[in-house]
């Protein structure tokens, strides 16, 4: 599902890929499964699981963090569309 969703971002949700399993770090200590840029060329941050409940939804704001922590200029320019 991963490659298939990574594969077509910009075909299914209008975002750029930018990174698979992206490390958000030591401060962070976790992974971001899938990053992007949306058209406005904000951060989108993608997590897969195969479970309900609020500890997904915990995970999911806690991959915010590391992009709100990220000074100006960290994070990529636009995406070249092709």
């Amino acid at each position: 599902m991963q490659n298939l969703i990574e594969s077509n971002l910009q075909a299914f949700l209008c975002i750029c890929f930018l990174a698979s399993e992206y490390s958000t770090g030591k401060a962070h200590g976790g992974r971001i499964n899938s990053s992007g840029l949306d058209e406005n060329h904000s951060p989108a941050i993608i997590e897969y699981k195969r479970s309900v409940g609020e500890n997904v939804v915990n995970q999911g704001f806690a991959s915010t963090k590391p992009v709100s922590a990220a000074p100006p200029g960290a994070r990529p320019g636009p995406c070249k569309h092709g």
